[in-house]
């Protein structure tokens, strides 16, 4: 029983860690660095891009731009990674006639293989992102071995980056080989030389050598993560906060039954302990970086996320439902008081003007400063808003935030604006009190705008990566600056709409 409750016990500290399992990569082998890493800050740098995952979304916006359905028409190169039929060929994802250098034209018969996994068809492969990811981690293990001893030999060496001497790693030549091994090769052999010319020996169809590609992943590689910010400190706290006094009845009764139940500090500590010597998934890397990267990490969230997939849930075939996502709940005050949240107002219809002849009600009226995270100023929203608001707000509180800055107004009767709704159009989910904006949050009292999700190689973008992926799953539509059309470097979160997104 002591070892089911320690588990039970780790998955809660994971829980209460919340950080989403973006990606799934391909196993990587050990990482030494990472290995003596407890209680200090570890930069690796040598790591391939599928086992660190702010490398590969610099990978990713090199060759794609982040868009998975990106084809170059040219060169026959798809998806994320810009992958060509060869080495689908190679992996044996794909089959072709002739020699792959002349078969390179987008033209070719899916194996089973391929079709297991789903795919069996290019649009088949670039709407599948994780499949993507998937073949690039094969990409990676494969042209490991036919990278020669002569280009292996130059590792350790110095390389120009742009003016910068940097030292070669075994990193950046599997990334050099994103061109193709035969180029490094070629590269090597000529002693770190490019030919130039566009598809020479050593560069690609712009006339970019391998050392290009070498650079860039050398410049985005860098993960600091901080082993010794243990999630304990955070999640303790939080718990020890919980009073059942804030409950009446049935919920009164079941938080006093629940109470003896919640960790213990010695408890908390010896879950994290298992979770850390418990062996690791094949996404041990990218999970540790995502923890310890941005801030107070958790070996318990780290052991479960290594064994995490990207699977997709919603594969039952059938059209999503139309209908409000979050309809309006007529128990919502009752889980506001429940969840313990502060705010005033009784839930009554309140008129907020009108614009262009409509009129703006919003019809369950509460005002709050925000309970889990500060809002920094108090606000009127919809019930329904207010309790999103604070299941998102708990989530985020688990990662160590401890306020938002720059929240917008949620009961603003005005019209959608955006690059893509002509103004005067549509009513905006702000005139119903449905939808609140904020430019970013506070952890260790340092502020991280949501616009750094643009920017995935760094560990700030990567938490920002981290708030969007649980905005998504908390609210019904989220737009970020990550959105084409979009302006401004804020998030807006809105309930109750017709068909859930994320942009």
């Amino acid at each position: 029983m002591g070892k089911i409750r320690q588990f039970a016990l780790a998955a809660l500290v994971s829980v209460a860690h919340l950080a989403p399992a973006a990606y799934s990569y391909a196993a990587q082998g050990t990482d030494a660095a990472a290995a003596t890493g407890d209680g200090q800050s570890v930069t690796e740098s040598q790591n391939k891009s599928m086992g660190n995952s702010s490398a590969a979304e610099c990978i990713v916006q090199g060759e794609s731009g982040g868009n998975q359905f990106a084809v170059n028409n040219g060169s026959h190169a798809y998806g994320l990674f810009q992958i060509t039929e060869g080495k689908l060929v190679d992996l044996g994802y794909a089959a072709n006639t002739g020699s792959k250098s002349s078969n390179n034209d987008g033209t070719v018969t899916w194996t089973d293989k391929a079709k297991a996994a789903g795919v069996n068809s290019w649009q088949d492969f670039l709407a599948n992102a994780s499949f993507q990811r998937q073949v690039k981690g094969e990409i990676d293990n494969l042209v490991d071995g036919r990278i020669n001893s002569t280009a292996k030999s130059l590792i350790g060496s110095s390389i120009d980056c742009g003016g910068t001497p940097t030292t070669l790693t075994a990193a950046m030549l599997t990334q050099g080989a994103q061109f193709g091994e035969g180029k490094v090769n070629q590269w090597a052999a000529k002693g770190g030389s490019c030919v130039n010319g566009a598809n020479s020996a050593t560069n690609d169809g712009n006339n970019k050598c391998v050392t290009w590609q070498m650079c860039h992943a050398a410049n985005c590689s860098n993960v600091t993560k901080d082993m010794s910010k243990q999630t304990c400190s955070v999640t303790m706290p939080m718990i020890k906060a919980i009073s059942c006094s804030n409950y009446t009845g049935a919920n009164l009764a079941l938080c006093n039954a629940a109470r003896p139940y919640l960790m213990t500090d010695g408890e908390c500590a010896a879950a994290e302990a298992m979770a850390k010597d418990a062996p690791k998934g094949p996404n041990k890397e990218k999970c540790e970086n995502l923890t310890f990267g941005p801030g107070t990490g958790s070996w318990s969230f780290a052991l479960a996320c290594s064994y995490a997939s990207e699977a997709v849930a919603d594969q039952d075939g059938s059209a999503n439902s139309t209908t409000p996502t979050t309809p309006d709940d007529p128990q919502c005050i009752a889980k506001l008081q429940s969840m313990g949240i502060q705010f005033t107002g009784n839930g009554s219809p309140r008129q907020n003007g009108t614009n262009g002849g409509d009129t703006c009600v919003v019809q369950s009226s509460v005002q709050s400063r925000g309970t889990a995270v500060p809002f920094g100023v108090n606000l009127e929203m919809d019930c329904n808003m207010l309790y999103a608001f604070e299941t998102f707000g708990q989530k985020l509180k688990a990662l160590g935030v401890t306020g938002y800055y720059g929240m917008g107004s949620t009961s603003d009767c005005r019209r959608i604006r955006n690059g893509k709704t002509s103004a005067g159009k549509t009513m905006s989910w702000h005139a119903y009190g449905k939808a609140v904006d904020f430019s970013g949050v506070l952890v260790g009292g340092k502020k991280i705008s949501m616009g750094l999700v643009n920017e995935p190689g760094t560990a700030a973008g990567q938490f920002a990566l981290q708030i969007k992926a649980i905005a998504c799953s908390t609210f019904s539509g989220v737009l970020t600056p990550t959105w084409e059309n979009y302006k401004g470097d804020y998030f807006h979160n809105h309930v109750d709409i017709g068909g859930k997104y994320c942009k």
